[in-house]
This record gives structure tokens, C-alpha cells and sequence, in this order.
């Protein structure tokens, strides 16, 4: 793994037994069956450029702004999305964002994070074995049952 490396070119199955060639910037080069980029994002600039002092919020310069249970960093202000340490995801953003607005309107609500739904994106889609619904699912741990058949013959056109 190399981090913060800046790729210049990518040369597909040129390398040894087919695999990847990434040339780094650095005028270096690895091999790998696998290839996988990862953007990562930070808060600290702008979060610094809000000059949080003054609405009394104690950050450290980084990317996180500490917050409680009710996502406050300070009174009357709360921390929601990326901006604290928590999963960077849209969903969870969306949860955070109402969460800090019915704490904000009065409501005895705490942020909840012992079970977060996660998704992977992939392009192209990784392939299925098998789709199973819940119905599916629960016939297969059922006796099975003779299909049932039409007593018509279908004439096909």
C-alpha cells in the first residue's frame, strides 16, 4: 500500500504473469494483480476557517470536532456529517442532520450509532450467485411442496 502516491500512468497486464503496472510520479513503478484508489476527504480547513473559538467550540485544528451524544460541539451548535469522527456516508450525514435538528427544537433524542448499514459501490457490479427474497428464504425451510401446474396445455404461438 502507498499512501498520499501520485500515479502517472497505469499500464494493464504489462507486467510480470500479467500483472498491473502503476509508474509513480517519484519515477518508481509496483506490480499488482489488483489496482485500488482510494479518495479520502478532510475537514480541518474549513472547519479551521470558521474561526470556531468565537462560538464556542473547542478544535484542536483537525478534522473532527468533538461532539456528545446529542452531536453538540458547543451550546446552541452541533456537528453533523463529516465534520465529526464518525462514518463518512450521505445516510449517516442525513441521520446526523436530523438528529441535531429535533435536539435543537427541544426533543429528548440521543444519536444512536450501534448499528450502521454500510453499501459498497462498485463499478462494473460484482456478479450474484443467488437472489433470495425473504419468501424464498423462508420456503426453503419448509417441506417442500409439489409445484403447482396448470391443468390447460399452453399452446405456444
Amino acid at each position: 500500500m502507498r499512501e498520499n502516491a501520485r500515479a502517472r500512468r497505469i499500464r494493464p497486464r504489462a507486467g510480470t504473469s500479467g500483472q498491473h503496472v502503476v509508474e509513480l510520479a517519484d519515477g518508481s513503478s509496483i506490480e499488482g494483480e489488483v489496482i485500488e484508489l482510494n479518495v479520502g476527504r478532510t475537514a480541518a480547513p474549513a472547519l479551521s476557517a470558521l474561526d470556531l473559538a468565537k462560538a464556542g467550540v473547542n478544535h484542536d485544528g483537525g478534522d473532527w470536532l468533538a461532539v456528545d451524544d446529542r452531536l453538540r460541539a458547543a451550546d446552541r451548535v452541533y456537528g453533523v456529517g463529516d465534520c465529526i469522527d464518525r462514518e463518512m456516508s450521505t445516510h449517516l450525514g442525513h441521520y446526523e442532520g436530523e438528529t441535531a435538528v429535533k435536539v435543537a427544537l427541544g426533543d429528548d433524542v440521543r444519536a444512536d450509532f450501534s448499528a450502521v448499514p454500510r453499501a459498497v459501490y462498485t463499478d462494473p457490479k460484482p456478479p450474484r450467485l443467488a437472489s433470495w427474497s425473504i419468501r424464498q428464504s423462508r420456503r426453503a425451510s419448509t417441506p417442500t411442496r409439489r409445484p403447482r401446474t396448470s391443468r390447460r396445455a399452453r399452446r405456444v404461438t
